[in-house]
């Protein structure tokens, strides 16, 4: 009976702990951090949920070339083909060796209007964008 009990005591513990426990890095991350002290605690609470959750490569990076698309609203990954209705552009991009870029033609128009300038808007654009575009890459 003393066994029984233990064992049933053990299990629900193991079954909160899978329920209850992080489901992420980021979670796990804000559980560890609570009780971390110092500069090293907070680094190894990195290191243990790192371990604990390996980074998946983004699954629109393929060869280094990471490929996203603006749809108007915001920036999307994946490739756009709509026949003539988007421009494609290759950057050198922040977490990839290459970033493939389609915009409207719309957009493009727009930016082509701007003359000599287009080059400078068009990188004003993409470094507009650039914090979603890490988050799509990474």
């Amino acid at each position: 009976m003393k066994y029984l009990a233990s064992l049933i005591l053990f299990c629900s513990l193991t079954c909160y702990a899978g329920i209850f426990g992080p489901s992420d890095y980021d979670e796990c991350v804000l559980d560890g951090v609570k009780a971390a002290q110092t500069q090293t605690a907070i680094a190894s609470v990195h290191r243990a949920c790192r371990n604990k959750f390996p980074k998946q490569p983004s699954p629109f990076v393929k060869d280094g070339v990471c490929e996203v698309y603006w749809d108007g609203w915001k920036m999307v990954g994946g490739k756009k083909i709509k026949g003539s209705g988007y421009e494609t552009y290759t950057f050198e991009g922040p977490n990839a060796e290459r970033l493939k870029l389609g915009i409207p033609k719309s957009l493009d128009d727009k930016l082509i209007l701007s003359g000599s300038e287009y080059k400078k808007n068009l990188g004003e654009f993409v470094d507009s964008k650039n914090q979603e575009i890490n988050a799509i890459c990474q």
